[in-house]
């Protein structure tokens, strides 16, 4: 399971910065990463996961895995 940020006191004593970015503000380079990441597909560069539940009457029993972190890559 992920687990959240460790350690994080030690940033702050260290006056270390942690900083994410908001991916709409690349949208104009959505073409070069589409690019990008279906090259890696192709070549096996980046690899998926899919988490296969057969059958409609599973879903019930499906659904909760995305909530929970029971399933691996796409459900």
């Amino acid at each position: 399971k992920p687990k959240g940020i460790q350690n994080y006191l030690t940033l702050i004593s260290q006056r270390a910065k942690i900083e994410g970015f908001i991916v709409f503000d690349y949208a104009k380079r959505y073409p070069e990463a589409i690019a990008e990441m279906s090259q890696g597909l192709r070549d096996g560069t980046i690899k998926r996961k899919f988490h296969i539940v057969e059958g409609l009457e599973n879903a019930p029993s499906a659904l909760p895995l995305l909530f929970t972190g029971g399933n691996t890559g796409k459900l």
